[in-house]
């Protein structure tokens, strides 16, 4: 009888330096003993059965207390990301420029030549002339220090009439999402400009005593019909235009 007393008594004191109380993140406590370790949970012996709790749901000065090789490797892994956070912070910081103060502005053009007579009958004179879209970008308030990229990709509309179908305009894109770089260094202000391909545009001239539809002039071919353009600095959009559309300014400032 006393045998079996002291071998209680011994289960008794054993288990109970064993228990442990665990506290949990969002408030409370769960007391069990612990009856095997992961590195993702545990489980743990309680008077109402064995639970399976993550770790991430208990407190670190706990985990610290009952499973020390986990706290400590857990630890270094939160200082190695915060690390990383700050280098790419800094990184971030150091290679970004103040876009907030630049400027930006957008002024969309033709180059028209004069018109040439290219034929004649006994009815008319046809003459011809070749146009050019013109893309001009200026930015300003830039740092003379910073090296900056710039990236424009661009598509040209032409408004097409046909002499042929009366008049009937006919929209066409050219130069579809043409792109154009350039590398800004010491400078404080910048200006480019981009030409689209040549287009045509005709002028017919109806000689005296003749007219088609009461007209003695008629104009068809192609003249400039809008424009899709997208402007990148550092590899951000700075400036967006789409045919038809109000253009929109990211970052930057409208000049």
């Amino acid at each position: 009888m006393k045998t079996i007393l002291i071998i209680f008594i011994f289960m008794l004191v054993a288990s109970s330096c064993f228990a442990v109380t665990i506290q949990l993140r969002k408030g409370g406590t769960v007391k069990g003993d612990i009856v095997s370790k992961g590195r993702e949970e545990f489980v743990l012996k309680t008077a109402e059965g064995e639970k399976t709790i993550k770790w991430k749901y208990v407190k670190s000065r706990c985990i610290k207390e009952i499973y020390p090789e986990l706290y400590e490797k857990l630890k270094a892994e939160a200082i190695e990301r915060k690390k990383k956070k700050e280098e790419e912070e800094t990184g971030k910081t150091a290679q970004k420029p103040d876009f907030a103060k630049i400027g930006i502005g957008i002024k969309k053009t033709e180059k028209s030549g004069s018109f040439e007579k290219e034929s004649e009958s006994d009815y008319f004179k046809v003459y011809s002339k070749l146009n050019q879209g013109i893309l001009k970008i200026k930015l300003d308030w830039l740092k003379k220090d910073e090296t900056y990229k710039l990236k424009t990709v661009f598509t040209h509309y032409l408004n097409g009439k046909n002499y042929v179908e009366d008049g009937n305009t006919k929209i066409k894109p050219s130069d579809i999402k043409t792109e154009k770089t350039e590398t800004i260094s010491n400078k404080t202000r910048f200006e480019t400009k981009y030409f689209t391909s040549p287009y045509r545009e005709f002028k017919k001239n109806i000689k005296p005593g003749i007219s088609v539809k009461g007209k003695r002039k008629i104009y068809y071919g192609f003249q400039s019909g809008g424009w899709d353009i997208s402007v990148y600095l550092d590899g951000k959009l700075i400036y967006k235009e789409e045919k038809g559309k109000e253009p929109e300014y990211f970052i930057v400032r409208k000049l």
